[in-house]
């Protein structure tokens, strides 16, 4: 009685985990029929336990799950009775419900042989609609992410864009003044490769002078910016332009950075000493128009009369003055034809003609001048095209420069004229050997009353940069310790 109290007992107890398991359970006999299911397996397959009772589970799970399923888990319970071990399915969805359910499979034996099949069953509805939603949250957020990385992409396409493709030279420099970005106007006018300016300064590049560097960077420490400040910059070529720059501080990844901008303001420099030049070759016409006449009249009548007094005999004794008076008073007839050239505005007779017989036409009054000053004078001509000239104007345009270029040579040298053609134009070079032009006077080339001459007036090369003017030509000057070439160019 005892024995049969603990079976019973066990029954019971057996029963009771059966049915309070929180996995829906199943036993499988041999034949695929069930022989035994607890509530929450029933709950889960949504069948009263008297269906699947005695039922094989091809039968109820074709019902829940579809043909397919049931055919797959039909043999996967054969598979585990032949062979043995256990097999898991996941996430199987029942066509007529929304549920979504696991199963597990696993082969009982009793001394190694095979009495049946254990399935169990969890409902994972709840972990595939968070994993679902989790799965749409990471979509939602690759979108946004997408998105935001598109605009910053795209952002980035702009900033470069205007970074390289405005005429303004700009650079980013870390807070040791070492290059980290050039933009291509900031390279094509210093003439650097963007691999030699990367983590370099401009002083280390040889652009910017050390003074300036520490100058310009001193003011930006104290005031936080600058603005429009001038500085020179000798390009990698040897060319000194001036720049209009600009500094402020900005932060890049959490750092401080400084973004300098700078305008070329060496064309505009020019415009303005050109425009000085033109303001004063205004103001000596102005002067020369006014008061040449009324000063020569009187200069001629003094001349006449010093000729006349020269030849009284009482007046032979002071020949040495009179003389002189004479030699001074044509001096100044010189500079007012001077000024009279100058302020000429009368339009110049151009007719095509041939560049090249004008200058042989002159060619003895230039040896003659080369023998006085005990120099030479060599003409090699070139073939050229025809031009439209005014000789007059021409002729004293070579005369001016050449007789400069005697005068520009201290011992007996050699001043070459040349023609020829080059990008299209007509190019006319008269070159010496004397020590150069200074750089101050280089400068202002040009302009009215300005002249490294003792005895000069400064209206020589003004006249001729109105005569070059007037034929619509260019006037280019190459200097040094071993000679001056200045390169007339016509773009006829």
């Amino acid at each position: 009685m005892q024995y049969e109290d603990a079976f019973n007992l066990n029954s019971a107890i057996l029963a009771a985990v059966l049915d309070q398991a929180p996995l829906g359970i199943a036993v499988i006999d041999t034949c695929l029929r069930y022989t035994q299911v607890n509530n929450l397996f029933c709950n889960i397959m949504e069948i009263d336990s008297k269906k699947l009772i005695g039922h094989t589970i091809y039968e109820t799970m074709s019902k829940k799950l579809g043909i397919a399923q049931a055919e797959q888990i039909t043999a996967v319970v054969v598979r585990i009775l032949t062979t043995g071990g256990n097999h898991t399915i996941n996430a199987w969805k029942s066509p007529s419900s929304s549920r979504y359910i696991e199963c597990t499979l696993k082969r009982l034996e009793i001394d190694g042989v095979a009495i049946g099949v254990l399935l169990t069953i969890v409902d994972v509805s709840k972990h595939v609609q968070l994993q679902q939603e989790l799965e749409t949250h990471q979509h939602q957020f690759a979108h946004v992410v997408e998105e935001r990385t598109a605009e910053l992409r795209c952002a980035n396409e702009r900033f470069y864009t205007a970074f390289n493709i405005t005429s303004t030279l700009m650079t980013i420099t870390d807070q040791q003044r070492r290059i980290i970005d050039a933009n291509s106007s900031f390279l094509e006018i210093t003439g650097c490769e963007k691999n030699e300016v990367i983590g370099r300064t401009l002083f280390e590049l040889g652009l910017v002078s050390l003074e300036v560097v520490e100058d310009i960077y001193c003011k930006l420490y104290q005031d936080g910016y600058v603005h429009n400040q001038e500085i020179p910059l000798t390009t990698k070529g040897g060319q000194l332009r001036s720049l209009l720059v600009s500094m402020e501080k900005i932060v890049l990844d959490g750092e401080i950075h400084i973004l300098e901008m700078a305008t070329d303001a060496t064309d505009v420099k020019l415009m303005k000493n050109e425009m000085l030049r033109l303001d004063r070759l205004n103001l000596v016409g102005q002067m020369a128009a006014g008061i040449s006449h009324e000063v020569r009249n009187p200069m001629t009548t003094v001349r006449g009369f010093l000729q006349m007094l020269l030849k009284k005999e009482g007046c032979k004794h002071y020949q040495e003055y009179f003389d002189l008076m004479i030699s001074e008073l044509d001096r100044a007839n010189s500079i007012i034809s001077e000024f009279l050239s100058v302020a000429k505005t009368k339009p110049s007779c151009h007719v095509e003609t041939d560049l090249n017989t004008i200058i042989k036409a002159i060619e003895p009054l230039l040896a003659t001048d080369a023998v006085a000053a005990g120099n030479t004078i060599v003409l090699e001509l070139g073939n050229i095209r025809r031009l439209f000239l005014d000789e007059k104007e021409i002729r004293q345009l070579l005369l001016n420069l050449v007789r400069n270029g005697f005068e520009a040579m201290e011992q007996p040298g050699l001043v070459t004229v040349r023609t020829y053609e080059e990008e299209e134009q007509v190019v006319l070079a008269i070159q010496d050997e004397g020590t150069g032009i200074s750089p101050h006077i280089l400068a202002k080339l040009g302009t009215p009353f300005l002249t490294s001459k003792a005895s000069g007036t400064g209206l020589g090369l003004a006249v001729c940069y109105g005569i070059i003017e007037r034929h619509k030509g260019k006037l280019e000057v190459s200097t040094g310790a071993k000679g001056t070439t200045f390169f007339i160019r016509f773009s006829q």
